[in-house]
């Protein structure tokens, strides 16, 4: 049994290295994108908030517009126009009123007439809240006015480890987009990782060492009942779902070494999708097709990533695989864009663990973080304009978002623990 879980951790900690470095740049990058901007007016007509608090709520506001794809949110002083005028001046500009317990918004953008004015959302002093009630408000006036799918109203799931009594453990936690209002889903005081939305479903599925072996768990958000997934001998780790939620791609040890699996809901029945002589295969993403397959193997050496068509037969043969990364030695991580046209993953760049995108229109990789600390795990939001990643150091580990279009990135996490493994709410998909 010693040996065994020696061999799972080997491995685990082989594609999922920590290299301890110092602090990473803010920004990592050089220069930002001309965002389109988005103007905010904030005025209050007998508020029932104290001014502290409403500070928190405009907080919450600019926040929020400001993961409005591409748009770049700023708050205005005054406005020296009347609305329908202001927003020949920004390319949207937005009223946002505070009466009594009401937050009224109205908006005007540079390509419509006149204003539109949305129903108030009444708010009721508890920040938590009000939160999340706002991300659900503004998400629906991006979508109406903007034709915008933002983040906003997308949860975070992510891994959180403390050390307890002496040893470590690791819970799922949730928390908004942003990483706020997060705590935890499971209490095992064992180990969890590689939490992932279930698609069409209020459930998430998880790595749970539990029982020793990891395995595959899933978990309803709204229940505490904990049920695994695969019945399948050894263990089974990296679980990938597809877009739709009907396959799931893992790595299991049940043929003797980590090979790459292909799990039907539909059928029941776990399939050995991959395998290759004294090789490892690790962590894997559906395209958006869930018909192609981007995954993690060191069949010609150092880890790399090669794509896979998923073979339309019930008994696999071995299938032909192509490699796609050439410029760094190790590459581990890939997350397909809901777009179908990048890939971004986690490649050892010098002396630390970088976030990487490969292009597929280009055929090009090219570095999208530098600095001191090790970037990975990424995950691409639905918008395909935004990334989760975790950093990762001898101290500490927080879940960082990246800006495609603004070329920026924030840290959202915050608090005791180091957070690895996020994974942001997917676009729900109609079956």
């Amino acid at each position: 049994m010693k040996k065994q879980m020696a061999r799972i951790f080997s491995f685990l900690f082989f594609f999922f290295p920590a290299i301890f470095c110092g602090d990473m740049q803010c920004n990592p990058f050089l220069h930002e994108k001309n965002a389109p901007s988005l103007a905010v007016f904030f005025q209050k007509k007998r508020p029932s908030f104290s001014k502290s608090y409403l500070r928190s709520i405009e907080e919450v506001v600019l926040g929020d517009l400001s993961h409005f794809g591409p748009y770049s949110a700023e708050k205005i002083s005054s406005l020296k126009c009347p609305l329908q005028k202001a927003q020949k001046l920004y390319d949207c500009v937005l009223d946002v009123r505070f009466e009594q317990e009401k937050l009224t918004v109205s908006v005007a953008t540079n390509n419509q007439t006149g204003v539109q004015r949305f129903p108030s959302l009444f708010l009721r002093g508890r920040l938590a809240e009000d939160r999340v009630a706002i991300h659900k408000y503004l998400y629906q006036i991006g979508k109406k006015i903007l034709a915008i799918d933002s983040i906003i109203n997308a949860r975070l799931l992510f891994t959180n480890r403390v050390r307890k009594n002496g040893n470590w453990i690791a819970e799922i936690w949730c928390s908004d987009y942003d990483g706020k209002n997060a705590k935890p889903l499971t209490k095992q005081a064992s180990y969890a990782t590689h939490p992932t939305f279930f698609p069409q479903e209020n459930a998430f599925l998880f790595v749970s060492y539990a029982k020793g072996r990891p395995k595959i768990m899933k978990k309803s958000f709204d229940k505490p009942v904990i049920e695994e997934v695969i019945s399948l001998r050894g263990s089974q780790s990296l679980p990938a779902l597809s877009q739709d939620g009907s396959s799931l791609l893992f790595v299991s040890d049940a043929g003797g070494r980590p090979d790459l699996f292909f799990y039907s809901f539909k059928e029941g029945k776990p399939r050995q999708l991959f395998s290759y002589p004294k090789a490892t295969q690790a962590s894997s993403t559906f395209h958006p097709n869930n018909r192609r397959l981007a995954f993690v193997s060191d069949k010609e050496g150092a880890p790399s990533i090669y794509l896979l068509d998923i073979p339309a037969v019930k008994r696999f043969p071995t299938p032909t695989v192509s490699r796609i990364t050439k410029k760094n030695r190790h590459n581990t991580a890939p997350s397909w864009s809901s777009d179908g046209k990048k890939l971004a993953y986690s490649a050892k760049t010098g002396k630390t663990w970088q976030i990487w995108i490969y292009d597929f229109l280009t055929g090009e990789e090219r570095q999208l973080t530098f600095g001191d600390k090790n970037m990975e795990n990424p995950k691409w939001a639905k918008d395909n304009i935004h990334i989760v990643c975790n950093s990762d150091t001898e101290e500490s580990a927080e879940i960082y978002m990246i800006n495609m279009y603004k070329k920026t990135i924030e840290q959202i996490s915050s608090g005791v623990g180091c957070k690895k493994f996020p994974s942001l709410e997917p676009k729900k998909v109609t079956l």
